[in-house]
C-alpha cells in the first residue's frame, strides 16, 4: 500500500503538471491568508469550469469539511447543462469512492466515471476531459498547450522527478523498475528518507527481507518517524514476522 508520502506526492505532482497549461486552485497554495477559508472555498468551487476530486485511502474515510467540499461540489455538479463535465474524481492510489450521494437531486458521486491518476495515461485521461469540457464553453479561455511534448518537458530528471516516477511504478506493481527509479533519486538526493523508504517497500513486497531491512535502516536513520511507519504498512506483512525485522 502506497505511503503518505507517495500520495502526496502524486498529489503535488498533479498539481504542477495543470499549472503548465492551467489555472488549477489548491486552497494550500492559493488562499491568500487571512481570507475566511469556509467563505473562499465554496466561492472557488462555484467559479470554477473543472472540480477534480483526489481520492486516497485516507480522504475517503476522513470526515469533516472534506465531506462538505465535495458534496457542494456534486451539488454545483447537477446545476449544470446536461453532457457537461464538471465534477471529476481522481484515484491517487486504488481505493473506493465515498459513498455520497444527494438524496434530493438523486445523484450519487459513483455515477460519474473517475480517472485512476496513477495508472498509465491516468494524467492524459485528465487532460481530455479538461478539454472537453472547455469545447462545451465554447473556448471562453485561452488554448491551452498542454500536449505530450509538454508533459514530457515538465519532468525534468531531478530528484522529486524520479522519486513521483518510482510511485508511480510501484503503483502498477513494477517494482524493479520503481527501485531503478528510487535508486536515481538517491543518487541525486542521498538524504532523502522517503526514497529509501518507498525502496524498502519494494523489496518488502518482493518479500526481500535482507535488502528491505537494509534500506529501511537508512530512512530510519534520515527521519526516526519511519520505524513506527513500518510498524503497520502492509508492504512488511510478509516479513515482518521474521525477528531481525
Amino acid at each position: 500500500m502506497p505511503t503518505p508520502a507517495k500520495i502526496n506526492s502524486r498529489f503535488g505532482k498533479l498539481y504542477q503538471q495543470l499549472k503548465q497549461g492551467y489555472k488549477p486552485w489548491l486552497d494550500e497554495e492559493d488562499l491568500i491568508a487571512g481570507l475566511n477559508w469556509r467563505q473562499e472555498i465554496p466561492k472557488a468551487i462555484k467559479n470554477s469550469d473543472i472540480f477534480l476530486a483526489c481520492f486516497s485511502h485516507k480522504s475517503v474515510t476522513k470526515n469533516g469539511y472534506i465531506q462538505r467540499e465535495l458534496k457542494y461540489a456534486l451539488s454545483e455538479y447537477t446545476e449544470k447543462p446536461p453532457g457537461s463535465i464538471f465534477l471529476i474524481p481522481v484515484r491517487l492510489e486504488d481505493c473506493s469512492l465515498p459513498d455520497l450521494e444527494i438524496s434530493a437531486l438523486e445523484i450519487k458521486l459513483s455515477d460519474l466515471h473517475w480517472v485512476d491518476y496513477w495508472s498509465q495515461n491516468g494524467f492524459e485521461k485528465i487532460l481530455r476531459s479538461i478539454e472537453y469540457q472547455r469545447s462545451q464553453l465554447g473556448s471562453k479561455h485561452q488554448p491551452t498547450q498542454v500536449k505530450q511534448e509538454t508533459i514530457e518537458k515538465i519532468e525534468p530528471e531531478d530528484a522529486k522527478t524520479c522519486f513521483s516516477r518510482g510511485n508511480d511504478l510501484y503503483g502498477l506493481g513494477k517494482y524493479e523498475e520503481a527501485i531503478a527509479a528510487y535508486d536515481q533519486a538517491i543518487a541525486i538526493k542521498p538524504d532523502d528518507p522517503d526514497a529509501w523508504y518507498n525502496k524498502a517497500c519494494c523489496y518488502g513486497s518482493q518479500n526481500n527481507l535482507d535488502l528491505a531491512l537494509e534500506n529501511l535502516q537508512r530512512a530510519i536513520q534520515l527521519d526516526n518517524e519511519n520505524k513506527e511507519m513500518a510498524k503497520t504498512d502492509t508492504d512488511f506483512d510478509n516479513i515482518r514476522s521474521d525477528p531481525r525485522f
